[in-house]
């Protein structure tokens, strides 16, 4: 009787694995990494305009944002949550970079009437709040009036804002003055995670400096005057975002140092000729028979030209010209 219910435990796990591939494979496939409107809400001037928006984005951030829209969710989905559909096809596309995991999904339901905001992992669920505020507030009014595209452009301008400053939550808007609770928790967050190495980083820079020959006091120059102490690689590095200078003065000898500061997120490749972090790159389409695509760069300082190719991995969960990120389950649900 033992060896009975052992093989018919065994069994009935083999049937529960089996049913989650093959809810895994109902999932659709991307058609490509931008617009994927399989529910045809927009027009293709429409797409054209947020899939050239979307280029951009992740040209200068790195950042991969992908919208899809569809009538209803697939087959075996139809009686699980949205939020379990959004976390399930976001994994299964490999959305986001697959290092950072920064990657950011809209899907929109039409016949549901439901919209997910899906977050990569490596925002943490201290930004669900704000995502919320977001869907709440500004897309579920739009999707309500059946407003997609202008939805659509208000969900990546907030998208953008949380990209730009991940360590601390986005701006609240609130009806009633200040959030008090906020401080509290914000405050707590703040010392964690990213919060944290932004906070140690800017302790780093700001603390006073000797001198290294006269062991005299240094002071940071401003950023209208340090220029003058920079390369023009270096300058062209701060103008494209890609390094930002510290140049500190010694005030006795005139001795001058100059610290780099490489920034935490940027698409500009470092050249391999002049060393500058200044290679600005465009993407060939995404070769499904190749697996992958061609970057061509070009040195925005030395101007030198170079290429690579980039493979998507399929074992890596990457498709559909994705960078093969996760996530944990983040973001926010809109109903209207």
């Amino acid at each position: 009787m033992k060896r009975l219910c052992c093989s018919s435990n065994g069994f009935l796990i083999l049937l529960w694995f089996c049913a989650l591939t093959a809810s895994a494979g109902d999932l659709p496939r991307p058609i490509e990494p931008y617009v994927n409107d399989f529910a045809n809400l927009l027009s293709e001037s429409e797409r054209e305009s947020l899939r050239k928006r979307l280029r951009s984005i992740r040209s200068e951030r790195g950042l991969e944002i992908t919208l899809v829209t569809q009538q209803q969710k697939s087959a075996d989905w139809q009686q699980r949550s949205i939020e379990s559909y959004a976390t399930a096809l976001f994994n299964e596309w490999g959305v986001g970079n697959r290092e950072r995991n920064d990657g950011i999904m809209l899907l929109i339901i039409v016949a549901d009437r439901e919209a997910r905001i899906e977050l990569g992992k490596f925002y943490g669920r201290e930004h669900d709040g704000n995502m919320q505020r977001l869907m709440d507030r500004k897309l579920v009014p739009l999707f309500r009036e059946q407003q997609w595209y202008e939805a659509m452009h208000r969900a990546l301008d907030g998208f953008e804002q949380l990209h730009r400053s991940p360590e601390s939550p986005l701006p609240v808007e609130s009806d009633s003055g200040p959030v008090l609770w906020l401080l509290g928790l914000g405050g707590a967050a703040a010392l964690t995670g990213g919060a944290g190495l932004v906070w140690f980083r800017r302790h780093q820079r700001n603390k006073p400096r000797q001198c290294q020959r006269c062991l005299g006091a240094m002071v940071r120059l401003s950023e209208d005057i340090d220029d003058r102490h920079l390369d023009k690689g270096q300058q062209k590095e701060e103008s494209l975002g890609s390094v930002d200078y510290d140049v500190w003065k010694c005030t006795y000898c005139d001795n001058v140092e100059i610290i780099p500061y490489k920034a935490w997120f940027t698409s500009a490749e470092t050249c391999p000729q002049c060393r500058k972090h200044t290679g600005k790159s465009e993407r060939t389409p995404y070769s499904p028979a190749a697996g992958g695509y061609y970057l061509n760069i070009t040195c925005q300082h030395c101007q030198h030209h170079w290429s690579r190719f980039v493979r998507h991995s399929q074992s890596g969960g990457s498709s559909g010209g994705f960078g093969g990120g996760s996530s944990g389950g983040g973001g926010a649900t809109g109903r209207w």
